[in-house]
């Protein structure tokens, strides 16, 4: 049983969309059916929740010195999505959300890799902790559902499941096998600028692709390796690149330097497969290089 000034340390890692597919929303102006390979990488913010019995709700947001690009955290911490997973657990708990929450964060924020998503369902995971049995495990994941399509599988991630196939609307998160060789190496390049979801899909809806997701092509790809995986593509990346002219720059400066460069999520985050951490610290390398952008190596998560 969790005490008052009891702690949990917790790290939130990042995500690729190794491929995403993406359907047509229900209704007008819904939401996205899609079918995506999800994997955690080592590229984490540090969550550190403290319970307080009777203090309230604070959370304190800063960037680690090693984060590679940095920008302002300027909206309130009421706005944050960690704030709001800590309410929503409180909430189905039946109790007062009294948990200091503290952010050291290295993800960049807006470049899909769904660093709001990581550091939300690390506040779920570490108030089920503090709060042992408070909240069912069906209530848990369906919160994570309520907060956005990207924190079911940020969640399972953070519990051992770091890499899966993606449906619905995020919350079917059914493990995948690990590719065949070596773990999974990539090279990410973070533009200047963020890519507003909502934007890239309006952008979508605008000209929607032909075809179906197939599950079973995409299981069928995770067993051929990584880059079968990638080669499925990105619905999104186009629509980015119509949102975002720019990251279409980036991509043909990384194609002149000999990298295949894809996006990830909704943008503006690029990745570069490596089949090794060598060959990825060279490709960040050469991907600075070519585009004058932060570029970091990163490996699968947890290593």
């Amino acid at each position: 049983m969790s005490k008052a000034g009891e702690a949990v340390v917790l790290r939130c890692p990042a995500k690729l969309n190794l491929f995403l597919h993406v359907g047509p929303p229900a209704e007008a102006g819904g939401r996205h059916p899609v079918l995506s390979a999800m994997a955690a990488i080592d590229l984490v913010d540090d969550l550190e929740a403290e319970r307080r019995d009777g203090a309230g709700l604070s959370l304190a947001r800063t960037w680690a010195a090693s984060a590679a690009a940095p920008t302002p955290l300027d909206w309130p911490a009421e706005r944050d999505l960690a704030w709001r997973a800590a309410e929503a657990f409180a909430a189905e708990a039946g109790t007062r959300p009294d948990v200091r929450l503290t952010l050291s964060k290295r993800i960049p924020c807006g470049g899909g890799l769904g660093g709001g998503s990581a550091d939300a369902a690390g506040v779920l995971a570490a108030m089920d902790r503090l709060w042992p049995g408070a909240v069912e495990e069906a209530a848990l994941t369906g919160l994570a559902a309520g907060l956005g399509s990207d924190v079911p599988f940020a969640l399972a991630a953070i519990r051992g499941r770091p890499l899966a196939l993606v449906g619905g609307f995020g919350e079917a998160v059914q493990p995948l096998p690990r590719p065949p060789g070596a773990g999974l190496h990539a090279a990410l390049v973070f533009p200047a600028f963020g890519c507003p979801t909502g934007s890239v899909f309006a952008a979508f809806d605008a000209a929607p692709p032909a075809g179906r997701s197939d599950p079973g092509k995409a299981r069928a790809a995770a067993e051929a390796g990584w880059r079968a995986l990638a080669a499925l593509g990105n619905a999104l990346a186009e629509p980015a690149c119509a949102v975002r002219p720019a990251l279409r720059r980036v991509l043909e400066a990384l194609a002149g330097a000999g990298l295949d460069a894809r996006i990830t999520g909704s943008g503006s985050t690029v990745f570069v497969l490596a089949e090794d951490a060598a060959q990825a610290a060279d490709a960040a390398r050469r991907a600075g290089a070519a585009t004058g952008l932060p570029a970091v190596a990163v490996s699968g998560w947890p290593r």
